[in-house]
């Protein structure tokens, strides 16, 4: 099983590399390698999880096993040795003698007291455990901030239309947002308190594609009370028109434009949108 494991990490290692990707782009200018790494992800989980397998690795827990005693374990006799008369196991029809049905530390006031020495009071492992979340959170939080700080302003990835969608969803929090990109996580915000939903129709198997036409589309919208719409393409292609046909299947008295710019749209419905006045 370590085996299929291991060839199924390596597997998906390799399915990273070569897939386009890895350092998509354009030549010389491979863009897209930081968001591809997230496909090398599995084969990362799988080798780490698989990392104390590693026959070093296994050595030394064996070494650290064998430090038991200072727990109050009794080791194991070394190897083709002979163990002391009173480490000797008994056979199970035999009766046990009663002077070694306490085995250990436990049987010897002397060393138990030395383990119980040894270890650390519960109330110093409290202190110590409450010390790492705090440091945790001191050392985090300005992270945090800074991970925030300027996010999205000028993302370089997508269209420019989709730039300017991403750096207005920074102000917005608690909408519900209908979009027609599959690149939505700017859409949910600093706070990532806005809802995010992509419109299509769901099939079998776990199968969705967009919506085939302007009734379907408004239908959608009425039915999940959006308070915004998000009409782009994901990318500005040649021979397609500037905006997509979701623009024209929104518009109407009760969707006002927030944002136009090409090939996105960015509407604020007011009210429901009527299946029956579609263009």
């Amino acid at each position: 099983m370590l085996a299929i494991a291991g060839l199924v990490g390596l597997a998906a290692a390799v399915s990273w590399l070569v897939s386009p990707t890895s350092a998509s782009g354009s030549s010389g200018m491979p863009r897209g390698f930081e968001s591809g790494l997230r496909y090398l992800t599995p084969a990362l989980i799988l080798g780490l999880a698989l990392l104390p397998t590693v026959p070093p690795l296994r050595a030394l827990a064996a070494r650290l096993a064998s430090l038991g005693p200072a727990f109050g374990e009794r080791p194991l006799p070394p190897a083709g040795g002979s163990a002391a008369a009173s480490d000797r196991p008994v056979p199970a029809s035999d009766p046990v003698p009663a002077d070694r049905l306490h085995l250990g530390a436990h049987s010897d006031p002397k060393r138990r007291r030395t383990v119980e020495e040894e270890r650390l009071p519960r109330r110093w492992v409290a202190a110590i455990v409450a010390g790492a979340v705090v440091l945790g959170v001191v050392v985090g939080y300005p992270v945090q901030r800074h991970y925030l700080h300027d996010r999205y302003r000028d993302p370089s990835f997508t269209t420019p239309g989709l730039d300017a969608a991403f750096a207005w969803a920074q102000g917005v929090s608690g909408a519900r947002i209908a979009t027609t990109s599959t690149r939505q996580y700017p859409l949910f915000g600093t706070d990532l308190s806005n809802r995010v939903a992509y419109i299509g129709i769901k099939r079998p198997h776990g199968g969705f594609e967009e919506a085939q036409n302007c009734r379907q589309f408004r239908r959608f919208i009425d039915e999940g009370d959006y308070d915004y719409v998000v009409a782009t393409r994901d990318r500005i292609e040649a021979g397609k028109p500037a905006y997509p046909p979701q623009v024209k299947w929104t518009e109407g008295p009760s969707a006002e434009v927030v944002l136009k710019k090409k090939p996105t749209v960015v509407f604020r419905v007011t009210g429901p949108l009527d299946p029956k006045t579609c263009p």
